[in-house]
């Protein structure tokens, strides 16, 4: 069965984009309320790359490719930057407050 154009079809498309809004009780309970917001979200279908503007505030964007989360401004001046951002969780619980990477 065939849908959606089939595997061939996917494997053609290398990217995608999309307008999201992220909200929830998440942000109020890790001390950051209003830290997400609606963005722009650009990514590749194949491999764990993104990119998410605006970020933190206008003229900024947050970026993941090849383990490593960076915030930047939009023409690509590095503002922070974290590698191996999942081990930055170790020892999390619910009330230890939230990093912007």
């Amino acid at each position: 069965m065939t849908t959606h154009g089939g595997i061939d079809h996917w494997n053609s498309l290398s990217t995608g984009a999309a307008t999201m809004k992220l909200d929830g009780a998440l942000w109020q309970a890790k001390g950051a309320p209003g830290f997400a917001t609606t963005g722009n979200l650009n990514f590749n279908l194949h491999e764990q790359i993104y990119s998410l503007h605006p970020f933190l505030k206008e003229g900024q964007k947050s970026s993941f490719q090849n383990d490593q989360i960076i915030i930047q401004t939009m023409d690509g001046k590095v503002l922070k930057e974290l590698s191996h951002p999942r081990d930055s969780f170790d020892g999390h619980t619910l009330e230890t407050p939230w990093e912007d990477l």
